[in-house]
């Protein structure tokens, strides 16, 4: 019975596979043939069996009135299987096909979602966003591109709108008005053709902005360009640059203007001869000093508008090195032509200067320097001019000198120190030497001042005026600068070790490193790898740094003070105008100069000057450190005044980190 029934499934499911296979048309002749053969049977069958069975004419009629009714019900039932059978294979189909469908729908719904959330992204990037196709020619290179599609911040940054652009090649719409030499369509071409990004700066003057282009191909043929304005990025560097390379009170190029210039125009101008005059005012320093800062602060401004008057006709330019110090630099034909500049600059400036209502007479000193002769460097040019601006002081000022060979040794002595400099870190001749730093009022050692020394095996002990403006001229400052503040920093790291955390170390700083890109980064990683905290550190400046420019030096500053480090102007006094500055920088502490100290118990001036400077720092909320103490009685006045810390001979000269530390632990146990 089970073989049947299963005999039973397997003929249905036979009919079935049939039914789906031949379905529709052969799917209806299988159902009528097998109607038709079925009914001839029963036919031929019933009949004859009727025939055997029915005897009379009454049972046989009867009896085929029976088969009749057998075969219609026998018919319909058979009719029903097999409509049911066709039937639930095209219901199973179309359950399928609505499966699949359905799946397709929300595949398709998906793919739009996904699509219209992209182009929202695109759409609403504030970047310029295009798409493009390249163009190729018979030879397969590329000769132009299409717009396939562009975002609104492309339509806002082009001016043209979508729909004038879509489809159209650069040659039509884009070229004929950027008017641009750059080769587009080739540098796009190999992005499209080879899939490797490119990416690039570049000033478009149609739409007078900077933009940074990025370019890639999401496939072969075609490329996205994004289109990032950096206008405002480049006109803020060009502030910067202004900042950096400008004199604040004249306005005159600086020093760091000078050496780019330098190489500049040398570069463009091989062969030609070039000469470097450094001028410098006789007496600027006692107009300064009985007419105070303000007014010396004119005076130097209209000293660089008189020199940039006499040669503003001669494609010449005037810098300012900084105090009363400034440069020309011009090319020549003839060297009569050198003595000429240097004798209109005379002449001009024997002529009286007036500033508020007062007649003021200057007369200037001129140092000159020619390339090549006497260097084909700007380092070289600077130093052979202030030799030979030596010469002309020597000689009676108001006057002019030309370098010559018989200066030359001082030039090779230069020369014998940067060469010898350049490895005396990797010789282990430098050393630090520590002077300590005394609080006035306990006597307690509160700090030290890192003190850089040199002795070279050849040329023995080398005094730091002799080489460290070869280091800055060098850019070996940097280095040597990095070297001094890791020494120093391991060296308060074994003073902290024996109690005392809050002993500082104050390292004098060149402008050179202050702006280096990483200089506050060096300084943070030294702080961090040695344990020391920011605030223990102390880095000494100049106000000649601060001439050189007063709003870039100042930036760096505020840096360092941010991260916790404290700022020391040295040498207080001796620049002409740093009053003005004092308010606007991160100041921690003043220290005043030694000429001042010297002065103060045999010139009353200097007595004066120096307890005003005690009571400045006092007002301002700064300490202030008093250098060259070498007598009690100095000890005395300035503790009086109110002088915070001392430093000086009095208490020890700068000694080598051994000796400091040996000498530390005595007064700690003193």
């Amino acid at each position: 019975m089970k073989h049947r029934k299963h005999g039973k499934r397997i003929r249905q499911f036979d009919l079935f596979r049939a039914v789906e296979k031949h379905m529709p048309l052969r799917t209806a002749l299988i159902i009528a043939c097998v109607y038709t053969v079925l009914g001839i049977c029963w036919i031929i069958f019933s009949d004859r069996l009727l025939a055997l069975w029915a005897n009379d004419k009454e049972l046989y009629a009867f009896l085929s009135s029976i088969k009749g009714v057998i075969y219609v019900l026998a018919s319909a039932l058979l009719i029903f299987v097999m409509v049911f059978l066709a039937l639930r294979v095209i219901s199973e189909a179309s359950n399928k096909l609505k499966k699949s469908f359905d799946e397709l729908e929300r595949t398709n719904k998906r793919l739009a979602e996904s699509e219209n959330f992209n182009k929202a992204i695109i759409d609403k990037m504030l970047d310029a966003y295009a798409l493009h196709r390249i163009i190729l020619d018979e030879n397969g290179k590329p000769c132009d591109y299409e717009f396939v599609d562009v975002n609104p911040a492309f339509e806002k940054f082009t001016g043209i709108p979508r729909e004038e652009i879509i489809g159209k090649r650069y040659s039509e719409e884009i070229e004929s008005r950027v008017k641009e030499e750059t080769d587009w369509v080739s540098i796009y071409g190999k992005v499209a053709l080879t899939g490797e990004p490119a990416a690039f700066e570049n000033y478009t003057a149609a739409f007078d902005k900077w933009v940074y282009v990025s370019a890639y191909s999401p496939k072969k043929n075609y490329f996205i360009t994004i289109f990032n304005d950096i206008t405002e990025i480049k006109k803020n560097e060009a502030r910067l640059r202004e900042y950096a390379y400008h004199d604040t009170l004249t306005g005159l190029p600086n020093r760091l203007a000078l050496y780019e210039d330098f190489e500049k125009q040398i570069t463009a101008s091989p062969g030609k001869t070039a000469a470097l005059f450094i001028i410098d005012s006789d007496n600027f320093k006692f107009i300064n000093d009985s007419m105070g800062h303000s007014f010396g602060d004119i005076l130097i401004k209209k000293m660089g508008e008189r020199l940039t008057s006499i040669f503003k006709d001669q494609g010449s330019k005037i810098y300012r090195l900084g105090g009363d110090e400034f440069v020309l630099f011009t090319f020549y034909d003839r060297i009569d032509e050198v003595f000429r500049y240097a004798q209109e600059i005379e002449r001009n400036f024997n002529e009286p200067i007036e500033i508020e209502e007062n007649t003021v007479c200057i007369t200037v000193s001129v140092g000159i320097a020619t390339c090549p002769a006497n260097g084909n460097s700007i380092d070289e040019l600077i130093k052979n001019a202030d030799i030979a601006l030596y010469k002309a002081k020597d000689a009676g000022k108001n006057c002019y000198v030309l370098f010559s060979d018989e200066m030359h040794e001082k030039i090779k002595q230069r020369m014998l120190i940067e060469k010898h400099l350049r490895n005396a870190i990797e010789n282990n001749e430098l050393d630090l030497y520590y002077q300590p730093q005394v609080d006035a009022t306990t006597g307690d050692i509160t700090g030290f001042e890192a003190l850089l020394r040199w002795h070279n095996r050849e040329l023995g002990f080398v005094p730091p005026l002799s080489f460290i403006s070869v280091a800055e001229e060098t850019r070996l400052i940097n280095p040597i600068g990095k070297w001094v503040l890791q020494k120093a920093c391991s060296f308060l790291k074994k003073i902290h070790a024996t109690g005392n955390e809050d002993v500082t170390v104050a390292v004098n700083v060149s402008i050179f490193q202050l702006l280096q890109d990483d200089f506050v980064d060096i300084v943070e990683e030294t702080l961090y790898s040695e344990g020391i905290a920011p605030d223990c550190l102390e880095l000494e400046i100049t106000e000649s740094i601060l001439m050189e420019s007063f709003n870039v030096i100042s930036l760096i500053l505020r840096k360092l003070k941010k991260l916790g480090v404290r700022i020391a102007l040295d040498d207080f006094g001796k620049g002409y105008s740093s009053l003005s500055y004092l308010r606007q920088l991160p100041i921690d502490t003043l220290k005043i100069d030694k000429c001042f100290v010297d002065g103060i118990l045999s010139d009353t001036e200097s007595a004066s000057l120096t307890g005003m400077i005690v009571k400045l720092g006092q007002n301002l909320g700064l300490t202030v450190i008093a250098e060259g103490v070498e007598e009690q009685k100095q000890m005395d006045f300035l503790k009086e005044n109110g002088c915070h810390k001392i430093q000086g001979y009095l208490f020890s000269k700068p000694l080598p980190e051994n000796d400091v530390l040996k000498f530390y632990n005595e007064c700690k146990r003193a």
